[in-house]
């Protein structure tokens, strides 16, 4: 099953919707009413691999979904996701979310190609996530072990503390020292700077 979050202040028809994804091998999971924070851990709780997010979210809500989508671009990268809107060329016109993630929410409720292609996206979505995310656990393995042996490249190190950081926003990796992650350069500036306090103190 392909997971799938959703973020609507309606929720009329999500009994329907789940119904309909479900027969596609998609598993649609209903976001909590939260801040962006409380949503951002309940994808990485929940191992959400794409989010449908409704543009015009209600008084319960401290945002609308372009500025939740903004949000979780930052802090959740590579995490597909999708404005599901009725204001289709409003949201285009704001120029905060790119038009290619911007759906007529009213696909939710056709048939057909439309429906089938709309669930296309929604699995292509999911499958390029995991893939992406595979490769990051892959170069983060491949990278903290030239690391702990002592024999990786100073563009290996940021590349290393890039993947680190991008794993750890989804929970994928343990914290581990500062003092591994830092590079030979911090390490000679920290020893010069040493010196100089040693000489400043006398």
């Amino acid at each position: 099953m392909y997971k799938v979050g959703y973020i609507d202040d309606e929720n009329d028809l999500i009994s329907d919707y789940i119904k309909r994804l479900e027969r596609r091998d998609i598993e649609l999971i209903v976001a909590p009413v939260g801040d962006m924070a409380t949503v951002k851990k309940w994808i990485v709780d929940n191992n959400i691999e794409c989010m449908l997010i409704d543009y015009q979210l209600k008084a319960e809500y401290e945002y609308v979904g372009t500025e939740l989508f903004s949000y979780l671009y930052d802090e959740l990268p590579g995490l597909p996701c999708i404005i599901l809107t009725s204001f289709t060329d409003s949201s285009v016109n704001e120029n905060t979310v790119v038009k290619n993630c911007i759906v007529d929410r009213g696909v939710m409720d056709k048939s057909g190609t439309e429906f089938d292609e709309f669930c296309d996206m929604l699995k292509q979505s999911t499958e390029v996530f995991k893939t992406n995310k595979n490769k990051y656990i892959s170069k983060y393995t491949e990278l903290y072990k030239k690391k702990s042996e002592g024999n990786i490249l100073p563009e290996e190190e940021e590349e290393l503390l890039t993947v680190f950081k991008i794993l750890k926003s989804y929970g994928e990796v343990d914290d581990i020292s500062a003092q591994l992650l830092k590079t030979k350069v911090d390490d000679a500036l920290d020893a010069v700077l040493g010196k100089l306090d040693e000489l400043l103190n006398k």
